[in-house]
């Protein structure tokens, strides 16, 4: 095993860098890789192409995981219409609204941004697909109450950068959310 690492992983990691956008990792790819082809090396048929076999895997983990942020992004951009629309502008599109809810938009946009993946991920589940607290909850294995607790202070940090960023003063944003 460590004469295959030994052979495999410099080519891999250069492979990895040429093909990898700059913001995904090269060793951790390269670390999935290998563990992968390790796990499968007995599908390797022809010995010679060692580094081939290797290269392959890594180009799929690649390829995976661009198209897995594709979508992240492509779920982001449809629910931000739904949430500036539950902002009180239905059927308005982001350009159309006025200047301040503008602000407030670009604010929300930002501040989205900010936020982890993961609870990214909770708010739109909860708040804009609909997702019961109890199916979240068992997904990411986590108690109802702590899942509850979990989506109040990731709103309320949201609720923070946006007046920060916006300058709306905090009356205004009060009634906002719901639980």
């Amino acid at each position: 095993m460590a004469e295959i690492v030994g052979l495999v992983e410099k080519p891999l990691r250069a492979y990895l860098a040429l093909i990898s956008p700059a913001d995904l990792s090269v060793n951790d790819f390269a670390q999935d890789a290998l563990v992968i082809g390790l796990r499968r090396i007995d599908s390797l048929q022809d010995p010679s192409a060692l580094v081939a076999y290797f290269r392959g895997i890594a180009k799929n983990l690649v390829r995976s995981e661009i198209r897995k942020l594709g979508r992240r992004n492509s779920l982001i951009n449809k629910h931000l219409d739904t949430i500036v629309e539950n902002l009180g502008h239905t059927g308005e599109r982001l350009a159309e609204v006025s200047h301040q809810t503008d602000s407030q938009a670009e604010a929300l946009v930002s501040c989205l941004r900010k936020l982890s993946e993961e609870n990214r991920a909770l708010l739109l589940d909860y708040h804009c697909s609909g997702t019961s607290s109890s199916k979240i909850a068992e997904k990411t294995n986590r108690s109802e109450g702590a899942l509850h607790a979990l989506l109040y202070r990731i709103r309320k940090r949201l609720r923070e950068c946006i007046i920060q960023k916006s300058a709306i003063s905090p009356p205004m944003m009060r009634g906002r959310h719901s639980s």
